[in-house]
């Protein structure tokens, strides 16, 4: 996730974009509502872009503004937030994954001394 996140911060451009709708989707069972931004880029083209990150609510309104990174190669690269990397995500994988090589080796000691 980490190296994810660089890489898409070395090659975006962050701009302003404006929430047009509201997309909804179903996403692991539930409903969400999915902005669509339009913004312009380098070259002051219109490019609209529906944001994949969803909330129910929905996160922001009609008419509000947003930071938007887009990759100036390929305008219909979109990233909402590309530079917030989630360390929960990394902190409790990292702590489950800690604890359970903690719980193998308390194991193989109690097996190794029988």
């Amino acid at each position: 996730m980490v190296i994810q996140q660089r890489r898409l911060k070395q090659k975006t451009i962050e701009t302003v974009g404006t929430i047009i709708d509201f997309k909804e989707d179903s996403q692991r069972g539930s409903k969400v509502y999915c902005p669509v931004v339009s913004f312009k880029d380098q070259s002051g083209n219109k490019v609209q872009h529906t944001i994949i990150d969803g909330d129910n609510p929905p996160a922001g309104k009609k008419g509000e503004t947003l930071p938007i990174y887009f990759n100036p190669e390929n305008p219909r690269e979109v990233a909402s937030r590309p530079h917030q990397i989630n360390y929960a995500y990394v902190f409790v994988l990292g702590t489950v994954g800690t604890m359970i090589l903690g719980y193998g080796i308390i194991i193989l000691a109690a097996y190794l001394n029988t």
